[in-house]
């Protein structure tokens, strides 16, 4: 059983020591005075007033870039506790994983209940509109650009951004992009999944 230990300061910095390889690693938990970060306005037609999120980067010693935070601000309030919990659990990850890329999956699996969502028109670089089943499957869709724009080492992202760059192909039936491949007798959609061999 391990001491009891008063502590009378604030905690600033603290140590985790794992006991199989006997040494402490150092996790820092401050954050910096400024980040630099970008904000994007996200119009929908699943919330009445325009979606700004802003996502702060942070830069280790390897000179690596990745997210820190993210913040939502709108003057729509029917979502504000649902946006709240989600701004603090990405965040959360944000500033604990090095890869916080499967929260992009996460948030763009969230479907409306009774299929509730609306189909958006096409945007810029994008043939067909597509179906948008909630609010969450649009803050993914920023989160995965802000991603791609980090220029991000994930191998899902790579696979998005080259079937972004690529304007040939067959469209998908399930998400209306140009991203079908055909491969080994199957279609393959490289931007939401879809498969259909034979």
């Amino acid at each position: 059983m391990s001491d009891i230990i008063k502590i009378d300061k604030r905690i600033i910095d603290w140590k985790i020591a794992d006991e199989k390889k006997h040494k402490i690693s150092e996790i820092k938990k401050d954050r910096p005075e400024a980040l630099d970060g970008k904000t994007y306005a996200l119009k929908s037609e699943l919330i009445k007033h325009t979606l700004y999120i802003t996502i702060n980067n942070i830069k280790n010693e390897d000179g690596f870039v990745r997210p820190f935070e993210i913040f939502f601000n709108t003057r729509d309030t029917s979502k504000f506790v649902e946006l709240q919990i989600i701004t603090r659990l990405i965040s959360a990850i944000f500033r604990r994983s090095e890869n916080g890329v499967f929260v992009i999956d996460e948030l763009k699996a969230v479907a409306n209940p009774e299929d509730t969502g609306y189909f958006r028109s096409p945007r810029e670089g994008e043939t067909k509109g597509r179906y948008i089943p909630s609010i969450f499957y649009e803050i993914g869709e920023i989160i995965e650009e802000h991603f791609i724009s980090l220029r991000f080492d994930d191998k899902r992202l790579k696979k998005e951004k080259i079937a972004q760059d690529i304007k040939t192909g067959m469209t998908c039936p399930k998400c209306f992009e140009k991203t079908l491949r055909r491969e080994s007798g199957c279609d393959l959609c490289l931007s939401c999944g879809y498969s259909k061999c034979g």
